[in-house]
């Protein structure tokens, strides 16, 4: 008995790499599920992501044949790579690996002082002395 070989689809990321995936993982993303429905051809489909770099691709094309689990994240990486992930899967619409992402996120942040997180997300203090007194008797 002979399998069919599987269908691909073939991304082509913002710095022109391409990666050919099955069809199957490809409709795990509903942006690309609606991408694919829209093409009325039986050829290989060439889907432009023209927000999402090669090696962002990569690593989320990857992964996506493969369970989803907690160790994806843990890889040693910058901030920015998990954001521009983070990025990638809402674009991408592929809703188990936003909530695996902004979980890591949420793991890094928790016990943090407002300092610390303040930090990690570059955020400036934008009050004047005043103000920020007045927050800090709101908020004690």
């Amino acid at each position: 008995m002979s399998t069919a070989p599987a269908k691909t689809i073939t991304l082509k990321s913002s710095d022109e790499q391409t990666f050919d995936i099955e069809k199957t993982i490809a409709l795990q993303s509903k942006t690309l599920e609606q991408m694919i429905a829209d093409n009325q051809t039986d050829e290989n489909i060439v889907i432009p992501l023209t927000t999402i770099t090669g090696s962002i691709l990569a690593k989320t094309s990857d992964e996506n044949q493969k369970v989803w689990d907690a160790q994806f994240v843990t890889f040693d990486n910058s901030d920015k790579i998990l954001f521009d992930m983070i990025m990638a899967a809402h674009f991408l619409n592929i809703k188990g690996l936003v909530d695996l992402t902004c979980q890591k996120v949420a793991d890094m942040l928790k016990g943090k002082t407002p300092a610390e997180i303040s930090m990690i997300f570059s955020i400036q203090n934008q009050l004047v002395p005043d103000e920020e007194a007045g927050v800090r008797r709101e908020n004690p």
